[in-house]
C-alpha cells in the first residue's frame, strides 16, 4: 500500500513539475500550451487528461456487448490515475453510447472505484436522450457512490466543472 502511495506521490510531483515547466515556456515565448494527453483510444472509448484543468475526459462509443470488447478498460483507468492529482474532475461524453448488459456494468463499477480511490472530486456526465441509458448511468453512480451530475450538453458540463475548480483553488 505504501508503495502505491509513494508511486502516486512521485507521479504527482513529476506531473506538477512538468506542467510548471510547460507554463514557464508558454509565458516566455508566447506559444500555445497543448496540455491534453491521450491515455487510451479504442473503438469503444477514449481516455484523455488535461494537465491545466486536472481533468480526465472519457468518451464512450457504441455498444459494449460484453466485457471482452473492453478488456483493457479498468487497466487503462489504472494507467490514467498515474497522472491524477487529488481532487481531479472527469467529464464523460456518453452521447454516442448505447445501453449495455449487466456484465459490462460490473466493469464500469470497478473502473469507477479506481477513479474514486485516486481522488475524484466530481464527474459531469453528458448523456444521450435514451431513458434506459440514463437509468443505467444513475444506477452505476449510486452503486459506486461516485459524485456525478448529469448534463445534456458538453459545453455546459465543461463550464460547470470549471466553476467547481475555481471554487476549490486555494
Amino acid at each position: 500500500m505504501e508503495s502505491l502511495f509513494s508511486q502516486n506521490l512521485i507521479s504527482t510531483f513529476f506531473q506538477l513539475d512538468l506542467y510548471i515547466m510547460q507554463l514557464s515556456e508558454q509565458q516566455n515565448n508566447g506559444t500555445v500550451l497543448n496540455d491534453i494527453e491521450q491515455v487510451a483510444n479504442t473503438d469503444y472509448y477514449t481516455i484523455s487528461y488535461s494537465y491545466s484543468k486536472n481533468r480526465f475526459y472519457l468518451t464512450i462509443r457504441g455498444f459494449w456487448k460484453n466485457p471482452d470488447v473492453i478488456s483493457n478498460y479498468v487497466n487503462d483507468w489504472r494507467k490514467a490515475m498515474l497522472l491524477a492529482i487529488p481532487n481531479f474532475t472527469l467529464l464523460t461524453d456518453a452521447t454516442n453510447a448505447e445501453t449495455y448488459p449487466p456484465s459490462v456494468m460490473t466493469v464500469h463499477n470497478e473502473a469507477q472505484q479506481v477513479v474514486i480511490d485516486a481522488g475524484l472530486m466530481q464527474v459531469a456526465e453528458v448523456l444521450p436522450k435514451s431513458a434506459f441509458l440514463k437509468f443505467q448511468a444513475e444506477l452505476l453512480s449510486e452503486n459506486s457512490q461516485m459524485p456525478c451530475s448529469k448534463f445534456n450538453n458538453i459545453e455546459l458540463a465543461e463550464e460547470w466543472l470549471d466553476s467547481l475548480r475555481k471554487e476549490n483553488i486555494v
